[in-house]
């Protein structure tokens, strides 16, 4: 199936577009190219924080590193070192450990790891002054040039003394760990004791999804809710394997769980049966216990199974299944 698709790439283009004549291999790639290239910018505004954004690709961006995964820990496999987002984990893995330089620049025989670094080099070639002051009129080549500026003209403003306290308390911290003063869990960073208190001992009051008003029982549910639902909500989730396609990324991993994977980790004491999912094993050990683990919403019947509850409600209560059916959370972009 990769080979397949990849092989896409070595065809004949045949998809031209109509605006620039630019070939593409698929349909696909043709329509990514005018969606980046050819359709206007519309801001789009973060429902969360109110910052405005020049596209919708760039706000579902910041949704997802700055809202949806902002509890996560993104520490560095190799090295240890605590970014802020997933974005900037990606990131510094590949300054900093990504031996290959694949930008070379035309006009000597230097070479770069990313697009930005080739960029403020030529920039010395030429001349150009690409990034400004915010508070005053000086220019500069780099980023880093910029920086300086900021620290050493603009102290009040870049306020350098944070990062560099942050980075002390996480680095460099003389303490083997941070303990949990209520169940004794030890984590390695204060954040990730923070982080701990929030998820375990925390209690949890109803989030609010402020795209399509749903409640929630955490924030960790909310977010998940606004990664499926809506900041991947225009994305197709084609199982690779057989090409069913599921109505969100979270449906398509259970998917790929409960159709392709030929392992049952999840196996029962009472008997030699094994599961695929730790909720099937649940409801199995209802049948040896006679446990019901499941009420209906609209009479006194209980079940051992969701399956059987669904059975039960579209057979008995037609009218409030079909109901809660068309209620159902849909996919919807941002």
């Amino acid at each position: 199936m990769f080979l397949t698709r990849h092989l896409k790439y070595h065809a004949p283009k045949k998809f031209i577009c109509d605006v620039c004549g630019k070939a593409e291999p698929t349909i696909h790639a043709l329509k990514r190219h005018r969606d980046k290239v050819h359709t206007p910018k519309v801001p789009t505004q973060c429902n969360y924080c109110g910052k405005w954004y020049s596209s919708q690709w760039t706000v579902r961006r910041h949704v997802l590193n700055m809202h949806v995964r902002a509890d996560e820990d993104h520490t560095c496999e190799i090295c240890g070192f605590v970014s802020s987002t997933g974005e900037a984990k990606r990131r510094h893995i590949q300054f900093k450990h990504n031996p290959k330089k694949l930008h070379k620049c035309s006009m000597c025989e230097k070479a770069f790891k990313t697009p930005t670094l080739l960029k403020e080099h030529v920039a010395t070639h030429t001349g150009a002054h690409l990034y400004n002051c915010d508070y005053c009129e000086a220019t500069f080549k780099s980023k880093s040039n910029r920086a300086t500026h900021y620290r050493r003209s603009h102290p009040a403003e870049f306020p350098c003394d944070v990062y560099l306290s942050n980075h002390v308390k996480k680095k460099h911290s003389t303490s083997i760990g941070f303990n949990c003063d209520q169940c004794g869990f030890v984590a390695r960073t204060l954040n990730g004791l923070e982080r701990h208190m929030r998820k375990v001992h925390m209690p949890k009051d109803p989030e609010q999804c402020n795209y399509c008003g749903n409640l929630y029982s955490s924030r960790a549910t909310l977010q998940k809710h606004i990664l499926n639902m809506h900041v991947l909500a225009d994305k197709e989730h084609r199982c690779e394997i057989c090409g069913f396609v599921s109505s969100t990324m979270e449906a398509r991993r259970k998917h790929i769980e409960f159709k392709h994977n030929p392992v049952k980790k999840h196996k029962c004491t009472m008997c030699e049966k094994a599961f695929k999912t730790p909720t099937l094993l649940k409801e199995h050990v209802a049948t040896h216990t006679g446990i019901d683990l499941y009420k209906c919403a609209y009479c006194e019947a209980t079940f051992k199974s969701k399956s059987n509850r669904s059975t039960h409600c579209r057979r008995h209560h037609p009218v409030e299944y079909k109901h809660n059916m068309l209620i159902r959370a849909r996919p919807s972009g941002i």
